[in-house]
């Protein structure tokens, strides 16, 4: 919509759009959220702090995160989607693929949510209808990501290695099965993060935005000198990304500690599913690894305790996420989180490391 109040399709003006966007998502994740909460404390939509398996957890946060209103992610979500919409050309069909595909994730977190709301004795949707639901959707995100790539040239779906540039180009069947691989481990990623007040969201601002960059970058060409392979849209994308980092923003102002609400998995997976279609768009997903690198320990450090209880009868972890493990180390919730966040920011900047100026 307001697009068009630029003219140009150069840097500057990218910059610009990406900017607003960014400003945009802000100022509508303030508002909508705001206004939200109201709302959402009638519906008496309120956290499930089911601590039951952890005494140490359930003293320390049930009494307070019980009484926390949820389903955050629905304002977080539609102020990104009206941002998006008014800086970012929905012509472009990676717009719409980032779009649909976290409103997808966003639909199965809200599912999952009601369920556990309105059934006190069940925990939400059951894990495999919910990795089903997820791996289907990731695939149709990978589907459609394998014809705008190939469209544009065939190269773009070889794996691209930071800094080495790009392999062999892989087969489509192969190039779909990384894809969803990607958005579901993504998704899940930020899901398991989000177990603190800011954590999750926090943690996605810095990632997203490192990504947003090279998206910019990206869609922009390697005429600039960036060492980054040139996707014909991506630019548009990464002016989607800014406004999903400025709603992440703006919903943070009220999910910081003591949060005064909860993302929820309606919002904790549709973030993870963007995070993952966006890195696939700039074809740096090998980078998410490091971009996203919190989620990735975080997940990590559950599938190790999970594997060690199994076969051993042991724990690695005090606890598990990577995040509840230093909270029974004594850390009081608030340096967990900006600990976290300082770590995320470290290893965001080390995505400069691809560029070549």
């Amino acid at each position: 919509m307001f697009r068009f109040l630029l003219h140009g399709s150069g840097l500057e003006g990218l910059a610009a759009r990406a900017a607003l966007a960014g400003a945009t998502g802000l100022v509508l994740g303030l508002l909508l959220t705001r206004a939200a909460l109201p709302v959402l404390r009638r519906l008496g939509v309120r956290e499930r702090a089911d601590k039951s398996d952890s005494p140490f957890l359930a003293e320390r946060h049930g009494a307070t995160k019980s009484q926390t209103p949820t389903l955050g992610g629905v304002p977080l979500l539609l102020a990104f989607a009206l941002a998006a919409l008014a800086w970012a050309d929905p012509r472009q069909s990676f717009v719409l693929l980032l779009l649909g595909t976290a409103l997808a994730f966003a639909a199965v977190g809200f599912l999952d949510d009601v369920i556990k709301l309105t059934r006190p004795r069940v925990r939400g949707l059951r894990a495999r209808p919910k990795l089903l639901l997820q791996f289907l959707i990731s695939a149709g995100a990978g589907l459609g990501l394998l014809g705008g790539l190939r469209q544009a040239d065939p190269l773009l779906i070889a794996v691209h290695l930071p800094v080495l540039g790009a392999l062999a180009p892989l087969a489509p069947a192969a190039f779909v099965a990384v894809a969803t691989l990607t958005t579901v481990a993504a998704s899940n990623g930020v899901n398991l993060t989000d177990g603190l007040d800011g954590l999750a969201g926090g943690c996605f601002a810095i990632a997203g935005a490192a990504l947003t960059g090279l998206a910019l970058l990206s869609g922009a060409g390697t005429g600039i000198g960036s060492g980054l392979p040139a996707v014909p849209g991506a630019q548009e994308v990464g002016v989607a990304a800014a406004a999903l980092v400025g709603a992440v923003l703006g919903f943070l102002w009220f999910n910081c500690h003591p949060a005064r609400v909860f993302m929820g998995n309606t919002g904790s997976l549709a973030l993870g599913g963007a995070l993952g279609v966006l890195a696939l768009t700039v074809r740096q997903e090998p980078l998410l690894l490091v971009v996203g690198g919190v989620f990735v320990l975080e997940s990590v450090s559950v599938i190790l305790q999970v594997l060690s209880f199994r076969w051993t009868g042991r724990r690695i972890f005090r606890c598990a996420p990577l995040h509840h493990h230093f909270e029974f180390l004594g850390w009081p919730e608030t340096r967990v989180t900006s600990r976290f966040w300082l770590l995320g920011t470290a290893l965001a900047l080390s995505s400069l490391a691809v560029l070549r100026w």
